[in-house]
């Protein structure tokens, strides 16, 4: 019997069909990643808004509500005074074109002394 050197037909098909397999695998978690990239954006310029919002109300916080637009982002905000405390909270929506995300922040400031009701 004579030994020639290479592959079979089969080991070539077996090859390109592993080769394959790899390369859509690629391109998959490629686009997944993009997507989640682009959510992780997202959440970030909405974290960066409800901070900014959140440090002005605690600079100066007293009761109220309001919103504001910014880009492509919407927040609403609202602080109620119970005792010395005001709870500052802050809801921002957006849409990602196929659905809208949202992300609600909480949290308490002080009253300054002289602003302090006694119950």
């Amino acid at each position: 019997m004579v030994s020639r050197a290479g592959f079979s037909l089969i080991e070539l098909i077996v090859a390109f069909a592993l080769l394959a397999v790899a390369v859509f695998s690629l391109g998959a978690s490629s686009a997944a990643s993009s997507a989640w990239l682009r959510q992780a954006e997202a959440e970030s310029g909405a974290v960066l808004l409800a901070g900014a919002l959140l440090d002005s109300l605690a600079a100066s916080p007293a009761a109220g509500a309001g919103s504001v637009d910014a880009g492509r982002y919407h927040a609403e905000w609202s602080a109620l005074d119970s005792a010395g405390l005001v709870r500052l909270r802050v809801d921002v929506t957006w849409s990602n074109g196929t659905r809208a995300d949202s992300l609600t922040f909480a949290t308490h400031a002080g009253l300054p002394p002289e602003l302090v009701r006694v119950q």
